[in-house]
């Protein structure tokens, strides 16, 4: 004798439809913008992600802390491939977070230069893989 259940098929489609329905009806949350692709292909990148919560307001807070210490922070200390850059720091939205990323970096190799310096200040820092169509919240 089976141990396992089966289920009707019947309530596969149920399951599917809801599920499919919930999707769809998905209204996007105000203040997030999703961008454009560029060519058809989604463009990829790479930030520094230092932290990660659901409280939007949190995020923003964060986010400004996360320029503040990277503008003041000596030249001498940061790595050598950003040392005279401006790097922005963004508050990303990915259900059910708001991840706070530094820097646009095209390869992970040089956001994994960034790294170390990140994590001296921010512990949970690790190098996040976007595309173009990742929301960024807007102010």
């Amino acid at each position: 004798m089976s141990t396992c259940q089966s289920i009707h098929p019947a309530t596969h489609v149920g399951l599917i439809l809801g599920l499919a329905l919930l999707i769809t009806s998905c209204a996007p949350m105000e203040g997030v913008v999703e961008p454009e692709e560029e060519d058809g292909e989604p463009e990829v990148y790479y930030r520094v992600q230092v932290h990660m919560t659901t409280d939007r307001s949190n995020a923003e807070t964060v986010r400004s802390q996360v320029e503040a210490w990277w503008d003041d922070l000596p030249a001498e200390e940061r790595p050598s491939s950003v040392a005279h850059e401006d790097l922005s720091a963004v508050v990303v939205w990915q259900q059910p977070y708001y991840r706070v990323r530094l820097g646009q970096f095209a390869s992970r190799e040089e956001a994994q230069e960034l790294l170390p310096t990140a994590r001296d200040e921010f512990s949970d820092a690790l190098v996040a893989r976007e595309r173009n169509t990742t929301p960024v919240a807007q102010d």
